[in-house]
C-alpha cells in the first residue's frame, strides 16, 4: 500500500514537471508572408469571364417585343426584351380605381364627425336639464310664495273682521261694496295659498321629469360614445384598407415590371435563345450576358513560391495583341489554400480591369506578381 502511494505521488510530480517544460518552451508564430523580392511568373494562364448571367422570363407569357441584338452592349437595368402585360396593365389599372375609391370614400366618410356632433349635443342637452331640475329643486323647496299668501290672506281676513266690527257698532259706516271688496281680497288670497301650494307640487313633479331627461340623454350618450369608437375603428379600418390597396398596386406594378426582360449588369449579349412571338414559362432563359469591362485571369504557381496572405498584392498581365506584347495592370484576389499533390502548385486569380476591350475571355495570358510591377504601352 505504501509503495502504491509513493508510486502515484512520483507520478504526479513528473506530471508536473512536464508541464512547466512545456510553459517553458516558446509558442512559434508564423509570420504573415511578405510581398515576393523576385517576381512571381505563372505561364500558360487563361482569361475567363469575371461575370456572366442567363437572363430569365420571370412571367409565362409570349414574346411582344425585342430591343437588341446578339453582340450589342447593354446597360445595367436596361430592357432587353418584354413579354405580352396586357392583363397585367389591365390588374394595374383595376387595383388604382379601388385606392382611388378607397381614398373618395375614406374622404367623404362623416360618421365620425357626425357622432362627435351629436355627442356634443346631447352633453349639451343633459346639462340643460341638470340646470332646470336645480330650478325646480329650488322652486319645490322655497315657501315665500305661500308664506307671502298666507301673510296676505290673513292681512285681508283682519281687515275684513275690522270692516265688519265697524259696521256692527256703527250702523252705516261701513257700506256693504267695501264689505264685497274685503271680502274678496281674503278670498282672492286663499286662492294665492292654493296657487303657491299647487306651484310647489308642479316643481316636485318638474325635478322627477328633468330627472328623467337626464337619465334619458345620458343612455343616449353612452350610444352616441359607442357609435363614435365604432366610427373612429372604421375610419382607422378605412386608413388600413388604403394601405393595403397601395400593396396591391405595388404588387401589380411590379408583375407587370416582371414582364420586362432587364440586364442584371453592363456587359455584351452573347446569347438570345428565344425570339418574337415564342411563348415563355417562368425562369426559362431568353439571352445569355457577359460582363467584359472586368475579367478574371487563372493561372498556377509553386505553392512555395506564394501563401495566401498575399491577396491584394499588384500583378501585370501580359498578353499578345497582333503579334505584339501588351500589358495590363491587375490585383491577385486568390490564393488556393489547396496544393496539387502532383506537381505541388496552387491556383491563383487575378481581377484585371478591360474596360478598354483589348483582352477576351479564354486567351493565353501570363501573369507577374512582384511588389511594384511595371507597365509597358
Amino acid at each position: 500500500m505504501r509503495q502504491h502511494t509513493e508510486l502515484k505521488i512520483g507520478l504526479q510530480k513528473f506530471r508536473i514537471a512536464a508541464f512547466g517544460v512545456l510553459l517553458a518552451i516558446p509558442v512559434a508564430v508564423i509570420p504573415a508572408a511578405d510581398p515576393p523580392a523576385d517576381p512571381i511568373v505563372a505561364t500558360n494562364c487563361f482569361v475567363r469571364v469575371y461575370e456572366e448571367a442567363d437572363i430569365p422570363a420571370l412571367e409565362r407569357g409570349a414574346i411582344t417585343d425585342v430591343l437588341c441584338e446578339i453582340g450589342d452592349h447593354v446597360s445595367a437595368g436596361g430592357v432587353l426584351a418584354k413579354l405580352d402585360d396586357s392583363e397585367a396593365a389591365i390588374e394595374v389599372s383595376l387595383s388604382e380605381l379601388e385606392l382611388a375609391i378607397a381614398k373618395q370614400r375614406h374622404a367623404q366618410s362623416l360618421a365620425e364627425e357626425i357622432a362627435a356632433a351629436k355627442i356634443l349635443e346631447t352633453e349639451q342637452l343633459i346639462e340643460q336639464s341638470q340646470t332646470k331640475r336645480r330650478i325646480a329643486q329650488e322652486n319645490a323647496n322655497s315657501t315665500v310664495a305661500v308664506e307671502k299668501a298666507i301673510k296676505s290672506r290673513d292681512t285681508a281676513q283682519v281687515e275684513l273682521n275690522r270692516a265688519q266690527a265697524a259696521r256692527d257698532g256703527f250702523s252705516g259706516s261701513v257700506s256693504d261694496s267695501e264689505l264685497d271688496r274685503l271680502k274678496y281680497l281674503r278670498d282672492q288670497s286663499e286662492l294665492e295659498i292654493i296657487a303657491a301650494r299647487e306651484a310647489q307640487a308642479i316643481a316636485a313633479l318638474q325635478i322627477q321629469v328633468e330627472e328623467a331627461s337626464v337619465g334619458t340623454a345620458s343612455a343616449t350618450l353612452k350610444r352616441l360614445q359607442h357609435e363614435l369608437r365604432l366610427a373612429q375603428s372604421e375610419h382607422l379600418i378605412q386608413e388600413l384598407e388604403i394601405d393595403k390597396l397601395v400593396q396591391q398596386v405595388k404588387l401589380a406594378q411590379i408583375r407587370q415590371q416582371r414582364r420586362m426582360l432587364t440586364a442584371p449588369f453592363s456587359g455584351v449579349l452573347t446569347e438570345q435563345y428565344h425570339r418574337l412571338g415564342e411563348w415563355l414559362e417562368p425562369g426559362e432563359p431568353v439571352f445569355h450576358v457577359m460582363r467584359l469591362d472586368r475579367l478574371l485571369v487563372e493561372g498556377y504557381v509553386d505553392a512555395d513560391q506564394i501563401h495566401h496572405s498575399m491577396r491584394g498584392i499588384p500583378a501585370v498581365v501580359t498578353f499578345y495583341e497582333s503579334g505584339t506584347s501588351q500589358t495590363v495592370k491587375g490585383t491577385l484576389t486568390y490564393v488556393s489554400p489547396k496544393v496539387d499533390p502532383v506537381n505541388q502548385q496552387v491556383q491563383i486569380q487575378v481581377i484585371v480591369d478591360n474596360t478598354d476591350g483589348r483582352m477576351r475571355p479564354g486567351q493565353s495570358v501570363e501573369i507577374t506578381l512582384a511588389p511594384t510591377p511595371t507597365i509597358q504601352n
